[in-house]
């Protein structure tokens, strides 16, 4: 049976890509995580949960990264949920020697979430 997009194993561990982009002025900050597939008992939840997190402008961690730390013009998150498997995303961009402070906040809003 051919299937697309074709099934893939679940991630596991951490893996972090950074790429070297000398002169750029802004760094581009991208997380994505595992979620719940389509049809799961979970995805209602998660979609809220998504909205509540970064789906919407007034969104926690658009409050806290560019309303109170203005540290970037917009953060965003998204949930995609497809047949067998889901993903979280987190993206926005911040001056290069913001990132670490970003990606803090990042992890705290996902903590406060839980």
């Amino acid at each position: 049976e051919l299937r697309y997009p074709p099934p893939a194993p679940a991630p596991t561990g951490v893996r972090v890509i950074a790429v070297d982009m000398p002169g750029q002025p802004q760094a581009q900050l991208r997380l994505r995580m595992s979620a719940p597939a389509r049809g799961s008992a979970d995805e209602a939840a998660f979609d809220v949960t998504n909205f509540v997190y970064g789906g919407a402008f007034l969104s926690r961690l658009n409050s806290n990264v560019r309303e109170e730390k203005g540290l970037t013009y917009g953060a965003h998150s998204s949930y995609r949920a497809m047949r067998d498997d889901g993903f979280f995303e987190v993206g926005f961009q911040v001056a290069g020697k913001n990132a670490g402070i970003a990606l803090t906040e990042i992890e705290a809003e996902l903590a406060g979430m839980t």
